[in-house]
């Protein structure tokens, strides 16, 4: 397969509205880590005891400016003033680079929500329950059983996080769950994150992602994106699968 530079990553020969220089590597780093250090700020006051009112305040302004949205609000914030106000670039160059950086997301978003509804689908009408018991009685092990629900339910859903979560909440749910070792116990957990990351298509965003940044078709997504996670996660499975032998 041949896939060409994206137009956004072709750096243009003549000289830009902005002549201060490029941002420094830390400069950079900084901003792109800066709503990861809020978040786990946030996280950390919350799960911290204040001894008088005024520290309950601010552990509480902690807590807020920590919260996800909020945190990516204060990153972008960031990115405009000092990759752009402060090289010189001005607000209607700005504009149109953030609307243009909006095109590709769409879809993602679209994607992403509608992943979200049918997991609540699949969960309040009971059907990954159904999956889990029928795949529990055709007397398979457990290991693979995690595998084939956690590869379903991402092939139908979309999201790791949901297929995950749901095939956990499954599993957990057998009786002879609490008879096994906790490296046996690693070993399930790790099989339904395989199966979690495994062939990822058109309702996963991760796949939109790869194929607007990259630039290509849906036939060479589907050739190198899809194909590469499940050849990996059917790989891996293979290799646990063998190793929990072991702790059997």
């Amino acid at each position: 397969m041949y896939v060409p530079v994206p137009e956004n990553a072709v750096m243009a020969p003549e000289k830009k509205e902005g002549t201060a220089g490029g941002p420094s590597f830390g400069l950079v780093i900084s901003i792109v880590l800066l709503p990861i250090l809020l978040i786990l700020i946030s996280a950390s006051a919350g799960m911290m005891t204040a001894e008088g009112a005024g520290m309950q305040r601010f552990l509480d302004f902690c807590v807020f400016i920590g919260q996800p949205y909020l945190a990516l609000i204060i990153a972008n914030v960031a990115g405009i003033i000092f990759l752009c106000v402060r090289k010189g670039i001005t607000m209607e160059t700005v504009e149109s680079v953030l609307a243009k950086s909006l095109q590709p997301v769409a879809m993602i978003v679209l994607v992403t929500s509608a992943g979200g509804v049918l997991r609540y689908v699949l969960d309040y009408s009971g059907m990954g329950t159904l999956i889990g018991n029928a795949l529990q009685n055709a007397n398979l092990s457990i290991i693979l059983v995690a595998y084939i629900i956690s590869t379903l339910m991402r092939i139908g859903v979309g999201s790791t996080t949901v297929a995950l979560t749901m095939t956990l909440g499954i599993v957990a749910s057998f009786p002879q769950i609490s008879t096994y070792s906790p490296m046996y116990l690693a070993c399930i957990g790790m099989s339904a994150m395989f199966g979690a990351t495994s062939f990822s298509h058109v309702n996963d965003s991760g796949f939109w992602l790869t194929k607007e940044y990259m630039g290509i078709d849906l036939k060479t997504a589907f050739k190198s994106w899809t194909l590469y996670g499940g050849f990996c996660s059917i790989l891996s499975f293979i290799v646990l699968y063998a190793i929990s032998f072991i702790w059997a």
